[in-house]
């Protein structure tokens, strides 16, 4: 049996259960699994799909009376099972990229919920304890005198320090050279997510990619790339700028370089 992730089979038919909807009779809740499908994916057009199938059902329901309403709600019910079975592998991808990039970005905020903690417990360390010290009853100041020289020499001293500087909001409005720049991917080694992280590109044509270059054994130019995988002229006006191409090295060239070359005298 075919898989379309590394989630194996169990998962897959699993995360497919909004097929069962399409299989009610007369496809009365069809348009529930196309939403289903749409928002746990951020695909809006399967959610579109869905209040397609929504109004056939009412459009059935309002012209039973006439005859033609049974027609239609066959006709709905199938395509809709048809419809459904088709868009799986893509759900089934595109739910997998999801899943993946939600954990990624909550072990991102895990991780900088961390360093806010340790950078405040740094900042707590810093600050010298009041220490409280025996009165001495033949001394001359009282008990009171002594803690409040020693609050005031605390503040004293905290005042002097310079104050901390977040590095990370300093450089945030710094617009230049200085400024982080996207390094450009090369195609012909950039792995299948890479690709796909691309908002031009995407998980479908991600993989089509990859296809095409094991295929033709890597691209030479982008000329070869975008004729390769017929990109459209806006989309290819914008991957001009951020992909690159460094030919593969081939083994062969490889070894007779080591070689050397031989010479009849």
């Amino acid at each position: 049996m075919t898989t379309y992730t590394n989630r194996g089979t169990k998962w897959e038919w699993a995360a497919s259960w909004w097929i069962l909807l399409t299989i009610v009779p007369f496809g009365l809740t069809s348009f529930i699994g196309f939403i289903y499908a749409g928002s746990a994916t951020g695909n809006r057009r399967w959610t579109m799909y869905g209040y397609a199938y929504l109004a056939a059902v009412i459009v059935a329901m309002l012209t039973t009376a006439v005859g033609i309403g049974a027609f239609i709600a066959v006709a709905a019910w199938v395509v809709s099972i048809i419809h459904a079975f088709k868009i799986r592998p893509a759900f089934l991808i595109q739910l997998d990229m999801r899943n993946r990039n939600k954990k990624a970005l909550n072990e991102q905020k895990i991780s900088r919920l961390r360093q806010e903690a340790e950078s405040l417990l740094k900042v707590q360390d810093q600050v010298p304890p009041v220490k409280k010290q025996v009165s001495n009853s033949y001394s001359k100041e009282t008990d009171s005198e002594k803690v409040r020289n020693e609050l005031h020499d605390t503040l004293d001293s905290l005042s002097r320090r310079p104050p901390l500087v977040d590095h990370a909001d300093s450089n945030a409005g710094k617009i230049g050279p200085e400024a982080k720049v996207r390094p450009k991917i090369d195609a012909n080694r950039a792995s299948e997510a890479e690709l796909a992280s691309i908002p031009e590109i995407g998980i479908i044509l991600a993989k089509k990619i990859v296809l095409k270059r094991e295929e033709i054994g890597g691209f030479v130019s982008f000329e070869q790339f975008s004729q390769s995988i017929t990109l459209r002229e806006q989309a290819a006006a914008k991957l001009g700028e951020q992909l690159m191409f460094v030919p593969l090295e081939s083994p062969q060239t490889d070894k007779e370089l080591k070689q050397g070359r031989m010479i009849d005298f």
